[in-house]
Formats: C-alpha cells, sequence, structure tokens
C-alpha cells in the first residue's frame, strides 16, 4: 500500500523526485504525482486527493504558476524570475517535494519604462531622467546584456527637438539616460519611443515643457510715421521668447531713439503674459527722418532695433526769423539805406519748418515798431509779402535816418493766424545828408589864439551830428579877417 506521495518527472514510475533545475521563462514544467509504499516500490498515479503548492517562493514566482491538471500531474510554467519548490500533498502520505525550481530571464523580446521622463524648462534637461529596461516576454530584465543600445527620439508633439545623449547602452539590462532634454512648445504634449532594432518599442507618458531661458527679442510692432508732438504711431512694441518661441513674461524692456531723445512717454516697460512689451505713449516732436528705436533688456542681454520711420512737422503756427536785419551805415548823402535780406520761416508749435495747414496764400506785412527817431523815419520797400514753401523774404527794405535801436515786426493773420514776430533791434548809421550842416561855438566869447576850443555841428531840425563818420572840413575865420587853421 501506498505510504507515500513524491513529486517526480515520468507518470509510470520510472522517473525520479524533479531535482533542482531551471526553466527559462516561458518554458514549462510538468510534474507527476507519483504514489509508492514504503520499499519505494510504484504504486501508481495520484489522480485523487491530491493538493498542488508551491513553496519556498522567491522574487515574481507565484502560486498561479503551478496549474493542476487534475489528472494527477500539475504543469508548472517560468514567468517571472524567481524560485520556488513543487509540493504535492496527500492526506496520511508523506510528501517528497521536488528540488528548487529556479526561473531564468527568456530571451529579450520587448523594451519597458521603469522611470517614466518628466519635462523641464524648454531646452533644458528633464528634470527626471528616463530609465529603460531590456525585458523578455513575461517582463524580466536581460540582467545579463551589456551590449544593447537603446535610442530615443520623440514619437509625437510638434516642434520638439530633443537633446543631450539620444542613444546608450545597457548595464545590466538597464538603460540609464542622465542628460536628456526637450525643447518644445508650452503646453504642447510630447511622447517620447525608445527602441532597439528586433524588440518591441516603448512609448512614454506625455511630457510637457516650461518656458525656456529669454533668448530672442524681435520688434514685433514696427514704429509708423508720425506727426511731431504725437504718441509715435502703431504702438511700437517688442516679443521676447525662449529660443522655442514661447512667451517669456516679466522681462524688463528699455527703448532709446538715435539722434535725440523723447519729449515724453515712458521708456521702459514689462513683457506681458504673451512676452510683449509695447510703448504706446512715446513722443517725438523734432522732424526728421532716419529715426531707429533700440529696445534692451539688459537683464537677459537682449537687444533689437526697429526699422526706420519718419516724423513729419506739426500744423504750422508760428513765424521765425531766420535772417536778421542788417545794421546799415549810409554815406551821408541823405540816401535811404538797404536793411539787406531778411528771411521768415513758418514753423509748428515744436521749432520745425512746417507748411501745414497753409494751404492758401498767406501774407506777411512788416511795420516799424521801434522807431528811435520819433516817428521821423520812413521805412521803405515792399511791406506785404507771400509765404512760398515756407518762406517770406523781404529784401528791398530801407530806412532813412539814422538812430539806435530801430526794430521791425512781421505780421502774418491770414487766412491762418500765425501771429507776429520783432527783429533783434539794429542801429542806422551815415544815413542822413551832412551837406547842410551848421557849425557853432560850443561856449560863446571871444578864443584866444593858439589854444582850443569846441564847435557844435548841427542840421536845420537840430539833430545832432554826432553819428557822422569820416573827416570833416571846418573853416575857422577869425573876426579880423584872418582864417586860421583847417582841421
Amino acid at each position: 500500500a501506498a505510504t507515500k506521495i513524491l513529486v517526480e518527472d515520468a507518470n509510470d514510475g520510472s522517473g525520479s523526485t524533479i531535482s533542482a533545475q531551471t526553466v527559462t521563462s516561458g518554458n514549462t514544467l510538468t510534474a507527476y504525482a507519483i504514489l509508492r509504499d514504503a520499499s519505494d516500490n510504484f504504486v501508481g498515479l495520484a489522480t485523487e486527493n491530491v493538493s498542488w503548492n508551491l513553496t519556498s517562493k522567491t522574487n515574481g514566482v507565484a502560486d498561479g504558476d503551478l496549474v493542476d491538471n487534475e489528472n494527477g500531474s500539475a504543469t508548472f510554467t517560468g514567468n517571472l524570475v524567481g524560485s520556488a519548490v513543487i509540493n504535492a500533498d496527500s492526506t496520511e502520505l508523506t510528501s517528497t517535494p521536488s528540488g528548487t525550481i529556479t526561473v531564468e530571464p527568456g530571451d529579450a523580446t520587448k523594451l519597458a519604462i521603469a522611470t517614466q521622463p518628466e519635462g523641464g524648462a524648454s531646452g533644458d534637461e528633464l528634470t527626471t531622467q528616463p530609465v529603460i529596461e531590456i525585458q523578455d516576454a513575461a517582463g524580466n530584465v536581460i540582467s545579463d546584456d551589456d551590449t544593447t543600445k537603446v535610442s530615443v527620439a520623440i514619437l509625437s508633439g510638434d516642434d520638439g527637438t530633443l537633446s543631450g545623449t539620444t542613444s546608450v547602452t545597457a548595464e545590466n539590462g538597464i538603460v540609464s539616460f542622465t542628460d536628456l532634454g526637450l525643447a518644445g512648445t508650452v503646453g504642447e504634449d510630447y511622447l517620447l519611443r525608445f527602441t532597439v532594432t528586433d524588440l518591441t518599442e516603448a512609448d512614454s507618458d506625455s511630457i510637457n515643457v516650461s518656458v525656456g531661458a529669454a533668448s530672442q527679442m524681435t520688434v514685433s510692432t514696427q514704429p509708423e510715421n508720425t506727426v511731431a508732438g504725437e504718441n509715435i504711431g502703431g504702438a511700437p512694441a517688442v516679443t521676447i521668447t525662449d529660443a522655442q518661441g514661447n512667451p517669456v513674461s516679466g522681462i524688463d524692456v528699455t527703448v532709446s531713439v538715435n539722434k535725440t531723445s523723447f519729449a515724453t512717454g515712458n521708456t521702459t516697460q514689462s513683457t506681458n503674459g504673451s512676452g510683449i512689451a509695447t510703448f504706446s505713449d512715446l513722443v517725438l516732436d523734432t522732424a526728421d527722418t532716419g529715426y531707429e528705436l533700440t529696445f534692451e533688456a539688459s537683464s537677459v542681454s537682449l537687444n533689437a532695433t526697429s526699422n526706420t520711420f519718419e516724423i513729419t512737422p506739426a500744423v504750422a503756427t508760428q513765424m521765425v526769423i531766420t535772417q536778421q536785419p542788417n545794421p546799415a551805415v549810409g554815406e551821408n548823402d541823405g540816401t535811404p539805406v538797404s536793411l539787406g535780406s531778411i528771411t521768415l520761416q513758418t514753423q509748428d508749435e515744436f521749432g520745425n519748418a512746417s507748411t501745414v495747414g497753409l494751404d492758401a496764400q498767406q501774407d506777411v506785412t512788416v511795420s516799424l515798431e521801434t522807431d528811435p527817431t520819433s516817428g521821423s523815419a520812413t521805412l521803405g520797400g515792399t511791406l506785404t509779402k507771400d509765404i512760398q514753401s515756407g518762406t517770406a523774404t523781404f529784401d528791398d527794405l530801407t530806412l532813412d535816418k539814422d538812430g539806435t535801436g530801430f526794430e521791425l515786426t512781421f505780421t502774418s493773420s491770414a487766412p491762418e493766424n500765425l501771429g507776429s514776430v520783432t527783429s533783434d533791434p539794429f542801429n542806422m548809421q551815415n544815413v542822413e545828408d551832412a551837406s547842410g550842416f551848421d557849425v557853432a561855438l560850443a561856449s560863446a566869447g571871444e578864443k584866444t589864439a593858439g589854444t582850443g576850443f569846441d564847435v557844435e555841428i548841427s542840421n536845420a531840425t537840430g539833430t545832432n551830428g554826432s553819428d557822422l563818420n569820416g573827416e570833416i572840413n571846418v573853416t575857422v575865420t577869425s573876426n579880423q579877417g584872418q582864417d586860421g587853421e583847417v582841421f
């Protein structure tokens, strides 16, 4: 009669207890419940009242790896690496288990991601570097693999670029990436695919990038030609992005202009959530061409220069004298003396030469503003001129009297009121006729021969002749009829 039950390798008693052995993952081992008597004689195959189980399990070996075939046998399937002992138990019988069954990896068939990658700032290294395993079909790491090289590429996601080492060799079946970086678009989902020839690839979970370091500045809104004194047209703006074009916010940008400085306006702005810094209140009041704006973000060492643009004059509101009257010296012959060529220019309120708004004929009239002769001087010539191309020239004005501090006023009030402008003071000398002047002693009484005395020179109106230039011959005759010296 049977006294014991053994786990053997044959169903007819011709075998022996299953010895310790290795099973490759994916392979199977069949065990038989053999009944023997006390002398180890074969009694039969235990097909009833047998309980199969695994003991001394290690690592990935599980109870489910052993299946009762319900015919006196059980099948052990190697799956995950580990070890176990196969037992067949029956009531009142002594059980003899198998030797230790060790499961070893099968052939490499696939890649698996042990550590998922996590994105960082665009262009920087991933904050979590991926770790890849080379596995057999059951998922066991091929721990003796030190030669397989795993490569990575972007599977999906627009405008992405990988950096760093993208092909790494396994160590003990493990591939550890150490410097993998991803540059891409913020908000885009990226998938990475890891591949080896003849093995099933592995795809990562979705990863995202955050904004990278500011690396480029562009003038996104160019300045437009603008009238002097108005905000520069177009509301000039710059955009700051990282290398992949992701907008960078919170960067201070300062603007400057060539040729001059801004009349008013905020010259420092910060980039908004779209990476844009807008300068909407910059004002230039000097009319000129070839202006350029230079934008600088010193904290990130970026700059950009705009296209050239023009500032045009504003509406003409005033006149200025660009060529003043000449101080005049006559010939003492009574002929009116020219004041030279006097030029006026129409300008806007900022001092720019301007004809804006002067669409009809605009006259300028000149008058004598200050007359040191108390009204006896006459201003001659053409006293009214047309403004032509923003300029009026008086080139035939004359005065006929001597005096110090003459001033002229030019007035233009229609159709546009340009107001009045007064010249600088100027002097007139030797204009009047000196031929009719009288000579008299400065003080009455007898004069001693050989001594000096003063005389006064005056004309018929009593005007003093002290402004006369050049030599004047005066003959002195004594009351005895003898001539004195001429001086």
